[in-house]
């Protein structure tokens, strides 16, 4: 499951650095939609490293806690940064309502983190 992580880190990663450049460089957005872009792009950055974590502590937690932390983190990253990339495009203002679904399954990786290191130990 380690190597899958990883490659999924990576595609998650390239895809972070290109919706990012493609958001500076071809979007032409307002203001507004703009910095929802910029907040979509950021986190979907900062997660990839959460991701890449996650894959370097596999003999640190019990297994059930391993996997849990990166499908939530990975569900986190395609529901709060997808939900906030299709929002600063469409202004379907509806996908606002989606994006704090991401938002707790990020915030559970960490949660779950912390329970795997505990019942490893």
């Amino acid at each position: 499951m380690q190597k899958n992580i990883f490659l999924t880190a990576c595609i998650l990663g390239f895809l972070a650095v290109f919706m990012g450049a493609f958001g500076a460089h071809v979007l032409n957005l307002e203001q507004a939609a703009n910095n929802i872009y910029k907040t979509a792009s950021s986190y979907h950055f900062y997660s990839v490293f959460l991701i890449f974590t996650i894959g370097l502590l596999e003999k640190y937690l019990k297994f059930k806690y391993y996997k849990i932390a990166f499908y939530s983190s990975f569900f986190g990253i395609i529901i709060f940064s997808g939900s906030l990339y299709l929002l600063s495009v469409t202004n379907l203002r509806w996908l606002g309502a989606i994006t704090p679904i991401g938002g707790l399954l990020l915030a559970f990786s960490f949660i779950t983190l912390y329970l795997g290191f505990k019942s490893k130990s």
